[in-house]
């Protein structure tokens, strides 16, 4: 028998296989309970949430093992690519039916979509010199912390063999190299050269961290790399701790009505093992 189900949406169904049933016997008997399961889910959802987005959110765990269902996720384009797409390794290894859509975006937060119910999952960040706020209705759990540091050519005169930390005072008349306006690592580095009452001369707009790398190994200019994007470092390129360091968070977050759906909850925990082997 193939069952198959994961998002009621106007219209009719979005299909996941789900052939994991031994016997024959077990097979039907099964069958039985996981149309019960999604019938109660369906209409449980549909009672709390109503159609938001133009679907329902629904996801059947059949047993600890067995978990039908679907989970939007945001990430953004950023250093934790590799956090995130670990955690989807997990997920596919632990729940094989699990549907997990990822939503890349630029570098906006997800609150907002999380709120308005177009994702089931987001990944944030904020800065300890600019804490986040969520709206009421919202959690969030703490995955890990990261750190700017600041990357060098290694002929610069202060990327010296020996010396492992520099300060933003010593840095502050050089050209560098950023993320698009907007994105949280460009205001970092405006908002970091302001409090040493600087103005930060960036020569060049780059999202991509690896290539802000090869822009400093070319000798473009410098970059301030979480330690997150600095996988790998290339030749030619220096990277100093900053002294006082300037930490980043980056959060789990998640509508609090959808604590109790099983997708949800084994992502965040897939992600969060992820954030731990990092």
């Amino acid at each position: 028998m193939d069952e198959r189900a994961t998002r009621w949406r106007p219209g009719g169904l979005l299909l996941v296989r789900s052939d994991r049933l031994r016997s024959a016997d077990e097979n039907i008997s099964r069958a039985f309970d996981w149309k019960q399961h999604l019938v109660e889910a369906f209409a449980d959802s549909f009672r709390r949430h109503g159609a938001e987005g133009g679907h329902v959110n629904l996801d059947v765990e059949l047993d600890p093992t067995i978990l039908v269902g679907s989970c939007r996720r945001y990430t953004a384009q950023d250093s934790w690519n590799g956090m995130r797409s670990e955690s989807d390794h997990i997920l596919q290894e632990r729940h094989p039916d699990l549907l997990v859509q990822v939503h890349e975006m630029d570098f906006r937060s997800p609150v907002a979509e999380v709120v308005r119910g177009e994702l089931d999952l987001g990944l944030a960040q904020d800065w300890e010199n600019a804490p986040m706020t969520l709206p009421q209705g919202v959690r969030r759990v703490k995955l890990m912390e990261d750190i700017a540091q600041v990357a060098l050519p290694t002929g610069h005169p202060l990327a010296t063999p020996g010396r492992d930390s520099i300060s933003m005072k010593d840095v502050l008349g050089e050209r560098w190299i950023s993320r698009t306006v907007g994105s949280t690592c460009h205001d970092r580095l405006i908002h970091t050269m302001q409090t040493h009452g600087a103005e930060a001369r960036i020569g060049h707009i780059v999202m991509e961290y690896p290539t802000q790398l090869a822009m400093v190994a070319a000798g473009m200019g410098l970059a301030m790399v979480p330690r997150l994007g600095q996988d790998p470092v290339p030749a030619g390129v220096r990277v100093l701790a900053l002294h006082p360091r300037l930490r980043r968070s980056i959060y789990a977050v998640w509508r609090a009505d959808n604590d109790s759906r099983p997708a949800v909850r084994h992502a965040i925990g897939a992600l969060s093992a992820a954030a731990r082997a990092a």
